[in-house]
């Protein structure tokens, strides 16, 4: 379905989204779709209007992406032709005034977000073609935005009043955005990266290593990731090295509120794409209502990201807890022979140096000191840039 979307050349956003729909009703009945049809497909948008009570434009676009599926990748189209089209009501949308305008826009605090409600107020742009406007599209001498790859693919201008730009400019002048993109979010990569990348922050594109554990220190299921964060990084022109401020790279508060928004917004998609497993104690969740009283809860609680500086070091083992080893270095790792809850450290002399390296190589085939690219050629070593200290250099001026 994925390769039918593409060779038809449906927008990104579109295939995800019919990608999305196609998943749930799999997940729904839990068999593939050929041996499925009407009755399951029936079946399914009753769940949706009747238990999930979703809106009747959200159901309109769980049918088209049904009739894809049946109509072109799996070949039957009068599946396809027999599935109903939702009945959406035609609403007027509510008018505001204009006190009422400037009382919302004077509450928005951050100058970004401000600029965007009112570019896509003033000009009558959709939110996904605000934040994909470049520099380039602002026409301040013939007073036009031009507006890129809208609905149905197509291009327009539309006419760029004096507050709009006034506004504009005000953003320009505080943001100062790196890219081309004239509202750069953090569709351009994960929090710790946007972060990096804000000029406020650092100004700097910075490294980020991610290892996922499985198992707790003492052989307990517990998945968690832990992230190892260069303390710089490059200029976004990639001249210099730009060295972080002493003792933290990014306030707390500021990772908890972002780490917040990313979890929650992903947990909400899930949920309306019918992913979550919401048996037993969360069989309450399946109520909309509850739902979203939940995530409410979520949001108004102050989230805590564990962000502290360490040096890394030789990956040790205590000899308590190998278990036996083998030729190429691999090593069968037990319990843990301490106590349960006790804290204490093994004695250096209980402590066996592994070489990662070898590990890495033994349990993978992955060499790390060999070019993934081309799997010959030695990993090339080159010093970074001349550093230079954020407190005493500002991010480049790339506009």
């Amino acid at each position: 379905m994925a390769e039918d979307l593409k060779l038809r050349r449906y927008k990104p956003s579109t295939c995800d989204n019919y990608l999305r729909c196609a998943r749930a009703f799999v997940a729904y009945h839990r068999k593939p779709p050929q041996q499925m049809g009407l009755d399951e497909v029936r079946a399914f948008l009753l769940y949706l209007a009747e238990q999930r009570k979703i809106a009747e434009a959200t159901q309109h676009q769980y049918v088209a992406a049904l009739k894809f599926l049946y109509a072109t990748t799996l070949g039957r189209p009068e599946v396809a032709v027999a599935i109903p089209w939702p009945k959406v009501p035609q609403k007027l949308p509510p008018v505001l005034s204009g006190t009422e305008v400037e009382a919302l826009l004077n509450a928005i605090g951050s100058v970004k977000h401000r600029t965007i409600v009112l570019t896509a107020y003033g000009a009558g742009l959709r939110i996904d073609e605000v934040c994909s406007l470049r520099v380039e599209d602002i026409d301040s001498k013939r007073k036009l935005i031009h507006v890129r790859n809208g609905k149905h693919g197509r291009d327009r201008y539309v006419m760029l009043s004096a507050p709009v730009l006034t506004a504009l400019r005000i953003h320009w002048r505080a943001e100062r955005p790196a890219g081309p993109e004239l509202f750069p979010g953090r569709m351009q990569g994960s929090v710790i990266s946007t972060l990096g990348r804000a000029p406020k922050r650092l100004g700097a594109d910075i490294g980020v290593t991610t290892v996922l554990h499985t198992w707790s220190r003492g052989l307990s299921f517990h998945p968690h990731l832990h992230c190892i964060v260069t303390g710089g990084g490059l200029s976004l022109d990639g001249s210099r090295w730009i060295e972080g401020r002493r003792g933290y790279l990014f306030p707390v508060q500021v990772l908890g509120k972002l780490f917040r928004g990313e979890l929650l917004a992903a947990l909400r998609q899930a949920y309306d794409a019918g992913e979550l497993d919401l048996t037993g104690g969360a069989a309450a969740l399946e109520n909309p209502a509850a739902f979203a009283a939940l995530l409410d809860a979520l949001y108004r609680k102050t989230w805590v990201v564990m962000a502290a500086c360490h040096a890394t070091t030789t990956l040790e083992v205590a000899r308590t807890r190998i278990l036996a080893a083998r030729d190429a270095g691999q090593r069968a790792v037990g319990g843990d022979a301490h106590r349960e809850g006790s804290s204490r450290e093994p004695s250096p002399r209980h402590i066996v140096k592994v070489d990662w390296c070898t590990l890495l190589v033994a349990l993978t085939g992955i060499d790390p000191s060999i070019c993934p690219r081309c799997g010959q050629a030695a990993m090339a070593r080159r010093p970074l840039p001349s550093c230079v200290d954020a407190s005493s250099a500002a991010p480049p001026d790339t506009s």
